[in-house]
């Protein structure tokens, strides 16, 4: 969360490239069911997402500001 009460996106895109990225690093699952993988990491395969792959920005549709 930013100072300002906004949320931060790290990661906007389909799950299939952090599945990938585990799968590729032979990551083990914790309990047999969660990985683990770091902000750095995440924000690393955000920038791998294409635009058209991306959930639209909410405020950007309705032209109306969140707050």
């Amino acid at each position: 969360m930013e100072s300002d009460g906004e949320l931060e996106i790290i990661y906007n895109g389909p799950g299939t490239l952090i599945h990938d990225f585990l799968k590729s690093k032979n990551r083990k699952p914790y309990k047999k069911i969660w990985y683990t993988i770091s902000k750095n990491q995440l924000i690393e395969l955000d920038e791998k997402v294409k635009h058209s792959d991306r959930i639209p920005d909410l405020k950007l549709l309705t032209g109306k500001n969140s707050k």
